[in-house]
């Protein structure tokens, strides 16, 4: 909206001005605008977070998985600000109104517990058991949020849908990637801005690869990943290992039963002897997957996806590769910004899943924002 806002500003300005600006000009701080706006978000929240101000302090009440699954949310994303700082059983909870002879209320659990907000974490039979308990809630007009059990489903996608006069709430679930007109959106997004970033970077492209060429092997490294709908196509990257890598790792895997373990978990090495010193460097700061925007230029890649994946890894993905084939893999993805290679296969997997499940240009948006720190101080490189 406040990008809206600054274009129909601008068309104003040049209206009432009798100034004719560059169009150019006009559109490009429009997109540089909307670039900006969840950098500058993240930015904010962590300034306000560094300083004790963006924080509200919540206590988690409810039973079983949703609990577990509830704090683990809470606590995953430091900028949105919650502060867990309690958890109690749904079971040990002594409300008013619900239980003869208990005087507590909400208000006085909240102060006794340090917290501003109560978080329910509710299964099914919780709701129908507890029902005085949670009404009282609502009488108090205390602040308080629900996590609903909807694991699985597509949580970006739910439309909600009212009916008066009932305490029901429907959830209309949307795959916004079959739509296509969001299709549309982001390929032309992809297309734009990686002709965009190649015309800025081609100096520094250029410059990459005459380094890599040093050594004498070729500049790029093919590797054959799937594509969308299951499309194989090559997926390059700027070499950074030795021209004859695929000898030196069987015979390394053989002489390091650890290295041997760790390839079979992630397929990555931590210390990788077949990679040389630029390669080094251009891991480290994800630089080695500039090559990538011919890729997206191409219609193989786009900006923000899963991970781009071998045949055999498909098999990772079990009855969910249905959706994983269903858009093109990415540069970047959540992965890219949940810790790299830090994080175990089996959770690149479920951010997979859930970013084809749950697409939306903004978000695409907010990942490649945080991609930037992430690269920038190489976590998780290898």
């Amino acid at each position: 909206m406040g990008c809206l806002l600054m274009l129909l500003a601008d068309g104003f300005l040049m209206f009432a001005l009798k100034r004719d600006f560059s169009r150019l000009w006009l559109v490009a701080s429009w997109l540089l605008a909307i670039a900006m706006v969840p950098l500058a978000r993240q930015a904010g929240r962590a300034l306000l977070n560094s300083w004790g101000l963006w924080r509200l302090p919540v206590v988690v009440v409810g039973s079983g998985t949703g609990v577990q699954d509830a704090c683990e949310a809470l606590t995953s994303e430091s900028g949105m600000g919650y502060d867990v700082v309690s958890v109690l059983p749904l079971e040990k909870i002594g409300i008013r109104g619900e239980q003869p002879g208990s005087a507590q209320s909400w208000a006085a659990l909240c102060e006794e517990q340090g917290a501003r907000m109560v978080v329910l974490a509710l299964s099914d039979n919780d709701i129908l058991e507890r029902g005085a308990l949670l009404a009282e809630l609502v009488r108090e007009r205390l602040p308080f949020a629900v996590v609903p059990p909807l694991r699985g489903l597509p949580i970006l996608g739910f439309e909600q849908i009212y009916f008066i006069g009932r305490d029901i709430m429907m959830l209309q679930a949307r795959n916004n990637l079959a739509q296509p007109l969001s299709r549309i959106v982001k390929l032309t997004f992809d297309v734009t801005v990686a002709s965009l970033l190649g015309l800025l970077l081609l100096p520094v492209f250029a410059l990459f690869a005459i380094a890599v060429k040093s050594d004498g092997g070729p500049v790029f490294y093919r590797h054959r990943r799937i594509g969308r709908n299951g499309r194989p196509f090559d997926c390059l990257k700027f070499r950074t290992m030795t021209p004859d890598a695929e000898r030196m790792l069987e015979a390394h895997l053989m002489a390091h039963p650890d290295a041997a373990a760790e390839w079979a978990r992630s397929f990555k090495l931590k210390d990788d002897p077949r990679v040389t010193r630029i390669g080094r460097f251009l891991r480290a700061t994800s630089l080695d997957e500039l090559p990538q925007l011919l890729n997206v230029l191409r219609g193989e890649m786009s900006l923000v996806g899963p991970r781009p994946v071998t045949a055999q890894e498909l098999d990772f993905y079990g009855r969910d590769v249905v959706l994983y084939l269903e858009t093109r893999p990415g540069m970047t993805g959540l992965w890219q910004v949940r810790g790299r290679s830090n994080t175990t296969y089996a959770d690149r997997v479920l951010y997979d899943v859930w970013y084809v499940k749950n697409w939306s240009l903004w978000h695409d948006l907010a990942i490649l924002a945080k991609t930037i720190p992430v690269v920038m101080r190489r976590i998780g490189a290898v």
